[in-house]
């Protein structure tokens, strides 16, 4: 009896609802799908040894069949290692290895589509989300912690990418009633758009993207899209969101906007320029240029990114100069 297989899902039914709902995981989807196409190939003998040598899908205990074993309730463990790769196995109730497969942290594998593909159908998904955006305020004092500029507090935990320029700090001050509130004033033009990117701002939804988005191999996607929107795809895809300044001109910031995906393994990265005005002038949309979908750990992604990085560092070291100086 294939006590796993629904046949006509094209599936195997490995993770109860409850595991799937408390445990949110792109990785329940994969294997259900992966293991039952690789044991219906091993059925009829078409499943290669290149096949799995080229999807980097690797048996450690088992074979897929292994899987006609599994039911939902299963024991089993799962282990995101380095940031780069899973370790599932299913073991019996006496606690022998039933089936042990390890693979990349790869969102072409984990999606099943072809990195071409998703960059091209991209715009399609980021329209289809939700316009309006509800920040959560909730922050107190415990939160916090004092900031380089004096009056302004920032998120104690923050985490840095790369260089210490490149972050997911917010910042706050105290209103009138003695309330912690996000910084949001045209004196303050940087703090104000490192708060809107890292989604702690109500004022995201006043604010449109015209993003230019390079798509392989050599062509480009123009769109418009709203600041909620992307906000919505970067919390639904479980992204991390870092900024540092790459240019600050005479009239606008450029901003390096990174957001991290370490569960399927890449990276967009963003160039976007912001009048110093936007925080009266919401009409006017934010001018983006968009990569989207680098390979986490790409050797071409990685130089290219070292190059901007670069600037991020030099605007940094400007800046010290110049407040050295004074």
């Amino acid at each position: 009896m294939l006590t796993a297989r629904a046949e006509g899902e094209g599936r195997f039914r490995l993770f109860s609802e409850d595991v799937k709902r408390d445990y949110p995981s792109v990785v329940y989807d994969f294997l259900e799908r992966y293991l039952y196409k690789a044991d219906s190939l091993e059925q009829h003998g078409e499943l290669t040894l290149y096949q799995q040598v080229a999807d980097n899908v690797r048996f450690i205990h088992g074979t897929p069949k292994r899987a006609r074993q599994l039911t939902p309730v299963t024991p089993f463990t799962m282990n995101f290692v380095n940031q780069r790769y899973y370790d599932v196995c299913w073991k019996s109730e006496a606690g022998d290895t039933l089936l042990h497969v390890a693979f990349p942290a790869s969102f072409e594998l984990l999606w099943g589509l072809p990195k071409n593909k998703l960059e091209r159908t991209l715009p399609q998904q980021l329209r289809c989300l939700d316009k309006r955006w509800a920040a959560d305020r909730t922050v107190t004092e415990s939160d916090l912690e004092p900031g380089a500029k004096k009056g302004f507090w920032e998120n104690r935990y923050k985490e840095y990418y790369e260089l210490e320029e490149i972050h997911n700090a917010t910042y706050y001050q105290r209103d009138a009633h003695q309330q912690w509130v996000p910084v949001f004033s045209e004196e303050y033009p940087l703090l104000a758009a490192f708060n809107l990117w890292q989604g702690v701002l109500e004022e995201a939804n006043d604010y449109q993207l015209h993003i230019r988005q390079s798509v392989y191999p050599f062509d480009e996607l123009t769109y418009t899209l709203s600041l909620s929107q992307w906000l919505h795809y970067v919390r639904s895809i479980k992204g991390r969101t870092y900024i540092g300044l790459e240019e600050n001109r005479a009239d606008a910031c450029k901003l390096l906007v990174m957001v991290v995906c370490p569960d399927l393994g890449f990276k967009h990265m963003l160039s976007v320029v912001m009048k110093h005005h936007f925080v009266s002038h919401c009409k006017e949309p934010f001018e983006v240029k968009l990569n989207a979908f680098i390979p986490m750990h790409n050797v071409k992604a990685i130089y290219k990114e070292k190059e901007l990085l670069k600037n991020v560092r030099k605007e940094s070291d400007k800046k010290n100069k110049n407040h050295e100086s004074k």
